[in-house]
């Protein structure tokens, strides 16, 4: 799969299946260095807006939530800016 935007475009958006209590998403380059984010949480969705155009190189997208249900999660995704 390729998606293209605009880099003023790009947002790191996640929808939970649960009101989120509390919630962080973190972005890190694959050097481990990280990646500035405004990050902010509503309701069952979590929005990252990026600081500035992220330059070509792999990407890992980290994120914790606490849904109101108390069960807490947390994954990971890599992803290619080409």
């Amino acid at each position: 799969m390729k998606l293209t935007f605009p880099s003023a475009a790009l947002v790191v958006a996640m929808a939970m299946s649960a009101s989120c209590a509390q919630a962080h998403a973190h972005l890190v380059k694959a050097d481990g260095a990280a990646v500035a984010v405004t990050s902010k949480v509503d309701g069952k969705a979590i929005d990252g807006a990026l600081a500035a155009p992220l330059a070509a190189g792999g990407y890992m997208v980290m994120w914790h939530v606490a849904p109101a249900d108390g069960h807490k999660m947390k994954g990971q995704y890599n992803f290619t800016v080409r």
